[in-house]
């Protein structure tokens, strides 16, 4: 009963058992991202579904825009703490030399997926999965969990050509895989000499 007490609280503080919660959050805006500005559009969203102090352990992000010139389009996006990832640089333009000349996407940016953002020359409004001019693994998601999923996320969008017509943001969501902190070397050895401690003192209780 012992051993089986403090391999409970070992395991417990080391955050072994501990899987990771995807949460998902949705901001929905309808602003245009204006033509021939590089200032642009920036949308703050404030990210409050995941538990406090939850670290990202990986991402996902949706975007819905209607209308305009997809391939005349920018985006950015920075974490609470002031990381920043490219999602895409006027998709197909390296390509073609006009880019996707779409009205618009209803798209998800993973990491996962086989085709980036950038190769897109499609006419048409696109949908699906793209993988982001940037892997979203550089916010710290996937090799090590780091940084805060609550808090303002940020997203910067520009259109810095004339014509095309103007596109809308209308929503964005972030789908966030966070996972609990695991505690700092020292701070695991004052939990597990607490640990002892207790068990020092159940054990004179005891007998």
């Amino acid at each position: 009963m012992r051993q089986l007490f403090l391999t409970g609280i070992l395991l417990g503080s080391m955050g072994l058992a501990q899987g990771q919660t995807l949460v998902s959050q949705t901001f929905t805006n309808g602003l245009s991202i204006p033509e021939d500005n590089p200032g642009g559009l920036v949308a703050v969203g404030t990210f409050t579904d995941a538990s406090p102090q939850f670290l990202i352990a990986g991402l996902t992000v949706q975007l819905n825009i209607s209308g305009g010139y997809n391939g005349n389009l920018t985006a950015y996006l920075e974490t609470p703490d002031n990381v920043m990832v490219e999602l895409m640089s006027q998709p197909g333009v390296a390509i073609n030399g006009f880019g996707a000349s779409g009205p618009g996407m209803n798209i998800t940016f993973t990491d996962a997926a086989s085709q980036n953002i950038q190769n897109e020359t499609s006419s048409l409004f696109l949908t699906g999965n793209y993988h982001a001019i940037t892997d979203l693994a550089t916010l710290g998601s996937l090799l090590s969990p780091g940084g805060r999923a609550n808090g303002d996320w940020v997203l910067f969008l520009t259109d810095q050509t004339v014509g095309g017509g103007i596109s809308t943001l209308n929503s964005w969501t972030l789908n966030i895989n966070t996972v609990a902190p695991i505690p700092e070397p020292g701070s695991l050895a004052l939990v597990l000499l607490g640990s002892v401690a207790g068990l020092r003192w159940w054990r004179g209780k005891k007998h």
